[in-house]
């Protein structure tokens, strides 16, 4: 009994211990570390254990996951390096509602993007809740996250997999509007030659 117990307490400190070891290499940017990590699981032979650590939330950062937080630091390498990994939920969204599509929508980056849609990211997430409308971010999709920061090429890509041109965020702006008030004029092209209603107007 005595045995199981360590062994289970050991375990878990090695998830914690791998799970704070993914967090830093995500905030500093680390390739080799987060490489040397992912091997060192991949050597224990217990998938659920890799995924777990991929998947888990950090409390410090709005329950986001190594993978957003790599995208929002911009330590594109190692992003992809995460986006790629089979054991990684693309969809697994932070506290407020974020994830890792809207990141990188936001960051610009549409061969990342590429990544996560093929891998079955929800176009159209977005953030929703008391914790999201606190922070301004309810219903902000990743077509109003791509075209608010001008990455057109980013907005062409989630277009082309059905991403609602029409969709309104919390303050009842849609990514037409924002491009159009910015001068977007890219975005502004794509947009309406998606069917983005002119007159769609702030809810």
């Amino acid at each position: 009994m005595g045995c199981t117990g360590t062994k289970a307490n050991k375990a878990e400190g090695d998830i914690e211990r791998y799970h704070q070891e993914i967090f830093t290499a995500a905030q500093t940017g680390d390739v080799k570390r987060l490489k040397d990590i992912l091997d060192e699981l991949d050597r224990r032979k217990a998938t659920t254990t890799k995924k777990e650590v991929l998947n888990m939330g950090y409390r410090e950062a709005d329950g986001l996951t190594a993978l957003s937080i790599a995208a929002g630091k911009k330590h594109k390498p190692l992003t992809e390096i995460l986006a790629s990994c089979p054991e990684v939920e693309v969809n697994k969204a932070s506290l407020s509602g974020i994830t890792p599509l809207l990141m990188v929508a936001e960051v610009g980056w549409p061969d990342i993007l590429d990544i996560l849609l093929q891998r079955g990211a929800v176009v159209d997430s977005a953030p929703s809740g008391k914790r999201a409308e606190d922070n301004k971010i309810a219903g902000s999709t990743p077509l109003i996250g791509a075209t608010k920061y001008n990455h057109p090429e980013c907005v062409k890509r989630l277009l082309a997999h059905h991403a609602n041109p029409n969709h309104q965020n919390q303050s009842g702006i849609s990514a037409l509007m924002l491009a159009a008030e910015q001068g977007f004029f890219d975005c502004v092209k794509l947009l309406v030659q998606a069917g983005a209603d002119l007159e769609l107007a702030p809810s």
